[in-house]
């Protein structure tokens, strides 16, 4: 099986890379945690992209607004219509096929809601119909709180704050704050907190010690997936790769 990797340019936006077999049987679109990069902690959304493309499924990331290599203002309508963007290449490379998305952290904020909350817009009308799943989604309060410790930080005048254990785990993907993070971020993490006071995923990817907000979620050991051991980086990306068929078929959602 021959597997293609392009760079799709998106004027305004960041590119998409496309990782896609010759014949696609599903597409994923993948979103990363803000301030992580397209191929995702560790690599693992390249790793899982390669392993994918051998089941027939393709995938399609980018590089978050203000993360990574992005050269764009982190801003919510960006990140938006970058998400927009993704979904209609999605169905443009692979027509009637299933298309699902896949997000860490705040970037669970992307989702639309089925109950129609965000009718009228883009957002809605490219994101019904999608399986979608949530890894590790924080909380509201999560993310205000590391929203608040980022605006201290910009404050010369204030006391070094540290974000609450497992905060930015949560809510950026990462092990913590760093130096990096700034307002920008911060003003999307508000813009998260609000829409995440809503349930919008199918199906949470989840650690133990976390109350799952969705109907139906899959346990993945107590600590944070992504930063445990390789094997189990790819265990998860084998266990979602030989589930898609299922996740795809509606009826198992009823």
């Amino acid at each position: 099986m021959t597997v293609r990797q392009v760079l799709f340019p998106a004027p305004g936006r960041e590119p998409l890379l496309v990782t896609a077999p010759d014949t696609i049987r599903h597409v994923v679109v993948l979103q990363p945690a803000p301030t992580e990069p397209r191929a995702g902690r560790y690599g693992v959304f390249a790793q899982w992209s390669r392993y994918w493309a051998q089941l027939g499924v393709a995938t399609i990331v980018s590089d978050p607004p203000g993360s990574g290599d992005s050269l764009v203002v982190a801003d919510p309508a960006v990140w938006s219509a970058q998400r927009a963007g993704a979904l209609r290449h999605a169905r443009l490379i692979a027509p009637g096929r299933p298309v699902h998305e896949l997000a860490r952290g705040a970037a669970c904020a992307l989702f639309a809601t089925t109950g129609g909350e965000d009718t009228g817009g883009e957002d809605e009308a490219e994101g019904s119909g999608t399986v979608r799943i949530a890894m590790s989604p924080p909380t509201p309060q999560e993310c205000r709180r590391v929203a608040e410790v980022l605006r201290a930080r910009q404050s010369p005048d204030s006391p070094d704050q540290a974000a609450e254990p497992g905060d930015a785990a949560y809510t950026l993907g990462a092990a913590s704050l760093g130096p990096g993070p700034g307002r920008d971020i911060a003003g999307v993490l508000d813009w998260a907190a609000n829409r995440l006071e809503s349930v919008r995923w199918d199906l949470e990817l989840r650690v133990t010690p976390r109350r799952p907000r969705a109907g139906s979620s899959v346990v993945f050991g107590d600590a944070d997936p992504l930063g445990a051991l390789e094997v189990t980086r790819a265990g998860i990306g084998w266990v979602l790769g030989a589930a898609f068929d299922e996740l795809a078929n509606t009826a198992n959602w009823s």
